[in-house]
């Protein structure tokens, strides 16, 4: 691999792509992102482009992508154009330490062997490429954490992460006991988000995840208003496809039915709607219930 020369136009691709998320997946990760963004992929890259969105909960159905754009494109990006001056930190955090490794590992691996980072941003590569932390030759560090590992007091130099993004914390297991929902939600509330410099406004916070249980840590996030929460289902209720080009109506409603055949409609609603609670399968529904109107109540003189 070559380092190509700087010119005008190179040096205005670079400028775009250090500001637009979406222009950095089309040039540096064409591979990754090869099918065409649907509007809820704009309306995300528009909040991941805003630095001032710190705290982001991103629920989203099977295949959107919300993994590969947030563990992997936006460190990518964070770890690709810092500019070396002053050190930078990413914790990428997962429910295991094996699973938090592994996520750090494809990023290093993504950008070390990144024909077009390395011809237009230089080798990545240190000597400090370890599995539980690696220093980038910009001087980005990288350490994964697994649920429950330590996170609070880390530091790279004089510096606190910056980026961290917490994905899959919550596994079926967990959310099926009130005792470690209620572990994680301290760890989560108290380590985690305490592991950033809060007198600094250059820190972000972006979790993704599926919600699996009404008391869950993700449900409680999406109902926090601290915290923006970006929500992209597949399809409404009636099957209505919001991302024709990659499952339309009649699709929507085959798999739904499919889910349904096997008992499991539920899951199709978690996975695909973003949803705990399935609507159709409710003892009560909304056209049962009558709502009480003092003014209309007529009283005894």
């Amino acid at each position: 691999m070559e380092q190509l020369p700087r010119n005008l136009e190179l040096e205005s691709i670079l400028e775009q792509c250090s500001k637009s998320l979406e222009k950095f997946c089309r040039v540096f990760l064409p591979g990754r992102f090869d099918r065409d963004f649907s509007r809820s992929h704009y309306q995300f890259f528009e909040v991941a482009d805003d630095l001032s969105a710190q705290q982001v909960i991103v629920t989203a159905h099977r295949g959107w992508g919300k993994t590969s754009l947030v563990t992997y494109a936006m460190p990518a990006k964070e770890v690709a154009f810092s500019d070396g001056t002053k050190p930078n930190f990413v914790v990428p955090v997962s429910a295991t330490s094996t699973s938090a490794i592994l996520q750090g590992e494809n990023l290093k691996e993504g950008l070390i062997s990144n024909e077009m980072i390395f011809a237009l941003l230089g080798e990545m590569k240190s000597k400090d490429f370890s599995k539980e932390i690696w220093i980038t030759n910009n001087n980005v560090a990288v350490m994964p954490r697994g649920q429950g590992q330590q996170i609070r007091g880390l530091l790279y130099g004089d510096t606190r992460p910056r980026l961290i993004t917490p994905d899959d914390l919550e596994t079926r297991e967990l959310v099926a006991s009130k005792e470690r929902r209620d572990e994680l939600k301290k760890w989560f509330f108290t380590d985690v988000c305490n592991s950033i410099d809060r007198s600094k406004m250059d820190w972000r916070i972006w979790v993704i995840g599926t919600i699996m249980h009404q008391d869950s840590l993700l449900k409680d996030l999406t109902e926090d208003s601290k915290w923006l929460h970006l929500d992209f289902p597949l399809c409404d209720e009636n099957y209505k496809s919001y991302w024709t080009l990659f499952m339309p109506d009649e699709k929507c409603k085959e798999l739904a039915e499919d889910y349904r055949r096997r008992g499991i409609i539920r899951e199709f609603y978690l996975e695909y709607l973003n949803k705990v609670t399935v609507g159709e399968s409710n003892i009560f529904q909304p056209e049962h219930f009558r709502y009480y109107v003092e003014d209309a109540i007529c009283l005894p003189k």
